[in-house]
């Protein structure tokens, strides 16, 4: 639809026909146009009228703002640049004013078309503005505009898209429609009716053959061209495709022409184009008049053709051209209605056959009338909200066609502004537009009653003021009264909901939801655990047992999927319940999400859509068995899908490589020459490591660590210690990535030789355990024999090479001694059984060997010789630990064979070599008998180990002092791992049992301690009531030596270093700084200590500052009668002599006649207690110096 007003009234046409040239009156009729179109804006832009035009008109200063928001503003109005526009919003304008009471305010810029106000109406800031409308911050403030064409705008639903729930919507029909095509003047129509009787406003009058119709208009040479535009500068004309449309439906040859390559119009004199009917007498062509870019110009070119119209179409190169040519030309003229531009011509509308689509939109041939365009009003998205009576007054108020010309025709005859002329109209036709103002109760479809002072919906027309539009949650329900039909907002019902604004019913609720009462809200989605296949319920329906749901409200029973934590095992269970969801638990080592299957396990998807089923990380099964479940003890399964391990690994737990294959670099690699090498000079370098071992071993025996035997023990701790860490790696701990790596280095040291490339040297578990096993056997059976052997070759007789009987046992002894730890875990291994969740049972060494299998059988016999070897070791030590304190003395050569044992050891300690056997065992022995339960297995490790740091702790066994503190530090960080370990342990598996042992230990410490204290109490009131005069074993932890044979012994030790020479003296001088231990020569020096300052000896001469650091206890001022008589006559002459060399020393002479006036009554306990006291100390000193 074309719109804009392009001309005005033909204006004094006879009285300037006789005074003026053409020329002249072209001048006259631009300057009449031009300002006509000047007053014309100055009018629009006024907003509120001088004067109110209804005799009950409401007065500016009562009329309303609209409100939203807080904000308060004037009902906007987008005025459309066409005299239609302008005469019909000022009807509805001046009622909104002066009846419904509303301000207004007309936007000064006036849209050319409906696509610029339907910009405006959505908010847009720059709405005329084709490049750029404004509309990134969109604020509406203009509501309505009449007479709109957006039907015509094929764009306008995309717009609909792009500004969702802020697009105008329609408020009604204008009452008439909008009509473009070919229009005859009304005085020739009436010439040619007269003279003739021809009705030239039908299509058939104008065929050539019949009727002469060309006497009635003026001939096409007399126009002046200069008016015209040249045929390749109109845009119709030069359309490619549409001329060769044109072309291929009518075959017209003449009217086309071809020029580089692109069909046009072909216009002979270069202006106008000519129908076939008259191109070959162009004096009988008809004008027919045009304007911009050819509108309407190829309709008109086919009904020229194919109704054998003799037409001859130009195109005028102005507006003014456009409506002075019609004015002094006859012709016909392209025009639409409503518009006043020609109104004074009073044209009549040409009659062609009825409008027909598919000749239109499908075959693109134009021979029949054009469709007629519904005119209606817009507003804005929100303007029913904010003024209901507005929409309701726009949607009654409607107009016929002659009301609308009528009042242009007023405005443009008159120059009335266009409210005048409204205001005309109004005061006119009362009858016609009192209707359409609505009673402010009267609620239409889709509104109810609402009372504006409270603020709320009303369910009366007594407590209402206006119509709201009823809320979302709510419908337009339909009541009847006293005055008349009206609405109420309701709220929705049961099983019903409403989701939009001005609904007229409720809805039943989807699937998938339910509503159980009357309410404003929406129904809620089903649940976890319920569906809903039926509309309109009040509740939802509950899956059936051991099922549940993904999503909130689902739709269908088959949505209803087993549990979290179980699996449908129904391999037709995972489409619908026409087959019922067979949902069993899920066991140890499968994730079972909401919805797991056994289908989506063996090809990893989920019915859901989310995460499937998949094996867990440490675990796996086979995939023709997918839920038969095997626990993985290395880290070698990573889960996923059925049958997948890492890296090529084979078997239940992926424990091992092919044939032929070993582990490096996280997969399994072919066995090359080069290491299977490796493996033989292996066994090669051991034969010749313990024919070494033999000459390199010094079996004898040092009280004094040297720094070389330093060394070596050093050397024995860090092996024990990286043996006990290999076995902790094999404690099931998810431990952290570098911390494994670390572990399965120490695992070498027990023999767990599968990252050294063990399965070249051997395949399958029994082999490997085997010849784990037989190392031990080997090199305890190898060695004697080399010993024998050694005997009966003449070349190392002769260099006396030959092997020694005790060393040779010694270094056998060493061997066990060293690995005895690795020896107790090899010969348990066979007997650490795991349970997989399957209910299998896998060695936890070798998991794809089965318990009670023929090989586990065999492995067991074999791990039995392998004890029963270590249990003969630790007899025989343990023999030997007994009698060697007696072979110290009696056949010393003996301890060559046991100097493994003992030549760690300080000789005070040398049986503590037994603790470290026994401890060997005791931690291999947890993972036998709690192999399922990590935490329980952790749990006795840390006792062992903790006993064992309690006994080192206490005797402080190893030669050197150093290496105490360094085993110390060793143990409690071995301990500090334990605890960390613990941690990392899932407890669940073994909780029950570390809660018993933690409730033990806890009231075992506490009961430590408190029967520490009431066993004291208790000896103290023995001593009391019994006058006991020896304190109790319990609290020395033994009895203490007799006095006497402590004193008896330190006179031997004087008598004996008096008989001495000094070359004896010196001799026993270099034993004591060389030989002696460490620890045995400072009890000496602690002892000497003791009998010098507690016992009163030291000689007056000898100065204490080079004595140990100690307390002086001097207990000999507090010594009873009984050993001060005693002893008084050896000390009476010590003192005399002793005051003889210093020249008779009073005070020792004062001292020594102190001793004889002692008091007799000083208390007998005090006295026992004295003498005990300096007994112990002696006998410690006799026991060292011994």
């Amino acid at each position: 639809m074309l719109t804009g007003e392009v001309g005005k009234y033909w204006l004094f046409t006879q009285s300037f026909t006789n005074m003026c040239s053409v020329k002249c009156l072209r001048r006259v009729l631009l300057w009449c146009l031009l300002s006509n179109w000047i007053s014309g804006k100055d009018l629009v832009a006024s907003t509120v009228a001088s004067s109110l035009c209804l005799p009950s008109g409401l007065n500016p200063e009562f009329r309303k703002n609209l409100s939203k928001a807080g904000e308060s503003y004037p009902v906007g109005v987008v005025l459309a640049d066409w005299s239609s526009a302008h005469v019909t919003s000022a009807v509805f304008e001046i009622l909104i004013e002066e009846v419904l009471g509303y301000n207004i305010y007309v936007d000064p810029r006036s849209p050319a078309s409906t696509l610029d106000g339907i910009y405006a109406l959505i908010g847009c800031t720059t709405f005329m503005n084709a490049v750029d409308r404004g509309c990134t911050d969109r604020n509406a403030k203009l509501h309505m505009m009449s007479e709109s064409w957006w039907q015509y705008y094929a764009g306008y639903y995309a717009l609909a898209e792009e500004f969702h729930g802020e697009i105008p919507i329609e408020a009604g029909g204008m009452g008439y429609t909008g009509s473009d095509g070919v229009y005859v003047p009304k005085a020739i129509l009436v010439e040619a009716e007269n003279e003739t009787g021809l009705a030239l406003e039908y299509y058939k009058s104008y065929h050539p053959q019949w009727f002469k119709p060309w006497v009635y208009f003026g001939n096409v040479s007399d126009v002046d061209t200069s008016m015209v535009l040249p045929c390749h500068l109109v845009g119709h004309f030069t359309h490619n495709a549409s001329t060769f449309v044109y072309w291929s439906k009518t075959g017209d040859d003449g009217g086309v022409t071809i020029v580089n390559n692109s069909y046009k119009v072909f216009c002979a004199d270069g202006f106008f184009w000519r129908a076939a009917a008259c191109r070959s007498s162009p004096w009988k062509c008809i004008l027919f008049i045009t304007a911009g870019d050819g509108w309407g110009a190829r309709a008109v070119m086919d009904k020229a053709t194919f109704l054998s119209m003799p037409l001859a179409i130009a195109v005028a190169n102005s507006a003014v051209n456009y409506v002075t040519i019609p004015h002094f030309y006859k012709s016909l003229i392209y025009w639409w209605t409503p518009d006043a531009t020609f109104m004074d011509l009073n044209p009549t509308k040409l009659v062609f056959p009825p409008y027909n689509a598919y000749e239109w939109n499908e075959r693109q041939v134009y021979t029949t009338a054009g469709e007629e365009t519904p005119s209606s009003k817009l507003i804005s998205h929100d303007l029913e909200f904010l003024a209901p009576d507005i929409v309701k007054l726009l949607g009654s108020g409607t107009f016929d066609i002659n009301a609308v010309n009528s009042m242009m025709a007023e405005q443009k005859g008159s120059g009335l502004s266009r409210k005048k002329v409204a205001c005309n109209w109004l005061k006119a036709n009362e009858e016609r537009w009192r209707p359409w103002i609505p009673v402010e109760t009267a609620c239409s479809l889709g509104f109810g009653l609402y009372d504006e002072t409270k603020d709320r919906f009303a369910t009366l027309r007594a407590g209402a003021t206006t119509c709201r539009a009823c809320l979302p949650g709510t419908y337009s329900m339909k009541i009847v009264d006293s005055v008349g039909v009206t609405y109420v907002c309701e709220a929705c019902p049961p099983g019903q909901q409403q989701r939009g604004a001005g609904a007229v019913v409720c809805e039943p609720c989807p699937l998938g939801t339910s509503k159980g009462y009357q309410s404003i809200e929406n129904c809620a989605p089903c649940q976890a655990g319920k569906y809903q296949d039926q509309e309109g319920t009040l509740m939802c329906k509950d899956c059936p047992n051991s099922t549940t749901t993904v999503l909130l409200g689902v739709t269908m029973l088959s949505d209803c999927v087993c549990k979290e934590g179980t699996m449908d095992v129904n391999d037709a269970g995972q489409s619908t319940f026409a087959v019922s969801k067979e949902c069993v638990e899920c066991t140890e080592g499968i994730r079972c999400p909401d919805g797991a299957t056994l289908k989506g396990l063996q090809v990893g998807q989920n019915v859901t859509g989310f995460s499937g089923p998949a094996i867990l990380e440490g675990y796996f099964s086979w995939s023709k068995e997918p839920l038969s479940i095997y626990k993985c003890p290395e880290p070698f399964c990573p889960g996923g899908r059925p049958g997948t391990c890492q890296g090529g690994r084979l078997g239940p737990t992926c424990s091992e490589c092919a044939a032929g294959m070993y582990w490096a670099n996280d997969q399994c690699t072919v066995c090359e020459v080069p290491l299977k090498v490796t493996w033989f000079v292996a066994i090669v370098a051991a034969f010749v490591l313990m024919i070494a071992a033999y000459y390199g071993t010094d079996p004898r025996y040092r009280a004094r660590a040297t720094v070389k035997e330093c060394m070596s023990i050093g050397t024995d701790l860090m092996l024990a210690f990286v043996q006990n860490l290999g076995i902790l790696s094999a404690v099931q701990v998810p431990w952290p990535g570098e911390l494994r790596v670390l572990f399965e280095f120490s695992s070498i040291f027990v023999l767990n030789l599968k990252a050294m490339g063990f399965n070249c040297a051997s395949h399958g578990d029994m082999q490997q355990y085997v010849l784990c096993a037989g190392v031990f056997l080997a090199v305890t059976g190898t060695l004697p024999t080399l010993g024998a052997l050694s005997h009966f070759l003449p070349s190392l007789k002769r260099r006396d090479l030959s092997w020694n009987f005790y060393k040779t046992i010694c270094v056998t002894g060493k061997f066990l001694q060293s690995g005895f730890t690795t020896l107790c875990n090899i010969g348990m291994v066979p007997f650490m059984c795991f349970l997989h969740p399957n209910g299998t049972h896998s060695i936890l060494k070798y998991p794809n060997t089965f318990c009670n299998s023929s090989e586990h059988w065999a492995m067991q016999i074999g791990g039995t010789v392998v004890l029963l070897l270590a249990m003969t070791h630790f007899i025989v030590c343990a023999w030997a630990c007994h009698q060697a304190p007696v072979w110290s003395r009696s056949t010393p050569h003996r301890l060559v064979g046991i100097g493994f044992l003992l030549a760690n050891y300080r000789p005070s300690t040398w049986w503590f070599g037994l603790t470290l056997l026994i401890r060997g065992p005791l931690l291999s022995f947890p993972a036998v008998v709690a192999t399922n339960s990590p935490g329980i297995n952790l749990t006795m490790m840390f006792f062992v180990l903790q006993i064992s740091f309690a006994l080192q702790l206490y005797f402080l066994p190893w030669k050197a002092p150093i290496l105490n503190i360094v085993d110390a530090t060793a143990t409690s960080l071995f301990l500090m791992l334990l605890a960390i370990s613990l941690h990392l342990e899932d407890a669940n598996r073994s909780l029950v049992v570390l809660e018993l042992v933690g409730v033990g230990v806890y009231y075992v410490s506490i009961g430590v301690i408190a029967c520490v204290w009431f066993v004291s109490l208790a000896l103290l009131a023995w001593q009391r009531c019994f006058a006991a005069r020896r304190e109790p074993k319990i609290v020395n932890l033994g009895a203490l030596p007799d006095a006497n044979d402590v004193l008896s012994a330190i006179e031997l030790v004087t008598m004996s270093l008096a008989q001495k020479t000094d070359k004896q003296k010196e001799f026993l001088l270099k034993k004591m700084s060389f030989e002696i231990s460490a620890y045995d020569l400072r009890i000496v020096g602690q002892a000497l200590d003791i009998l010098f300052d507690d016992c009163e000896l030291r000689p007056v001469s000898q100065s204490a500052a080079g004595a140990t650091a100690r307390l002086a206890a001097k207990r000999m001022s507090q010594m009873t009668r009984r050993s001060i008589t005693y002893l008084r006559p050896s000390l009476q002459k010590e003192l005399e002599e002793e005051a003889q060399e210093v020249h008779a020393d009073t005070r020792i002479v004062g001292a020594a006649g102190a001793l004889e006036e002692q008091p007799e009554g000083v208390d007998a306990e005090v006295e026992v207690r004295q003498v005990h006291s300096f007994n112990s100390s002696i006998s410690s000193f006799r026991d060292d110096a011994l």
